[in-house]
């Protein structure tokens, strides 16, 4: 029987991914799925209530009547408690229905398990960036853990902005989570599981950024 242990496999991976391919049975997992979403909707919750992320609804504070401007942050709460809710079993059902079929010695729920740990790394990333939004006044494309910043430097493209805002630390330290994982726990080569997972990243990174993108460009109308 396996416990999975979010701490301990998030920096002793190695260790812990070899204990996870001799096991058995694994143990622990939909309370660990359960802790994940509790803190991403906490995270989101706190951060719309405190007005993260309100900045363009704020502008138009003085243009609108103050019913209408309540309601237009009570919809934006919504929307990100929702999302807080769904995006990290997005990165943890994603990444193991692509991975599935490719590493098919591999069962479906010890696939799971690893993705666990991409899905507590972005709830931290969460965490650690809502006093940070607060304190520097700015929004997830400028995160200092992504290269947001660096490419609002380079352009003003909404697209590319929203793109590379979604490599940070912690997504770069997922995919090494991951690769570490199936190299403990399959027979394919090092060079096609790197380049398997990097392929999964890209297509996720698309596919967020083309949803956020489409979400900006429709707005709250006030």
């Amino acid at each position: 029987m396996h416990q999975v242990r979010l701490i301990e496999g998030t920096f002793q991976p190695s260790t812990h991914f070899v204990e996870l391919k001799q096991t058995e049975q694994v143990n622990g997992l939909s309370l660990k799925i359960a802790v994940i979403v509790g803190l991403s909707v906490l995270a989101s919750a706190v951060g719309a209530y405190l007005g993260v992320g309100t900045e363009e609804i704020m502008i138009s504070m003085d243009a609108v009547k103050r019913e209408k401007l309540e309601f237009a942050k009570l919809i934006f709460g919504i929307g990100e408690v929702i999302s807080g809710l769904f995006s990290p079993l997005f990165i943890m059902f994603f990444f193991s229905f692509f991975f599935w079929p490719l590493f098919g010695r591999v069962s479906f729920k010890k696939i799971i398990s690893i993705q666990l740990y991409p899905a507590f790394l972005y709830t931290v990333e969460k965490l650690l960036n809502v006093p940070l939004f607060l304190l520097l006044g700015i929004g997830k494309e400028s995160s200092p853990f992504g290269l947001g910043v660096l490419t609002q430097l380079i352009t003003d493209q909404t697209y590319l902005v929203n793109l590379f805002s979604q490599i940070t630390i912690f997504q770069v330290w997922s995919a090494c989570l991951q690769v570490i994982a199936f190299r403990k726990m399959s027979d394919k080569p090092m060079s096609l599981i790197v380049l398997i997972v990097i392929f999964t990243h890209i297509i996720y990174m698309l596919l967020v950024t083309t949803s956020v993108t489409l979400i900006q460009d429709l707005g709250i109308s006030l």
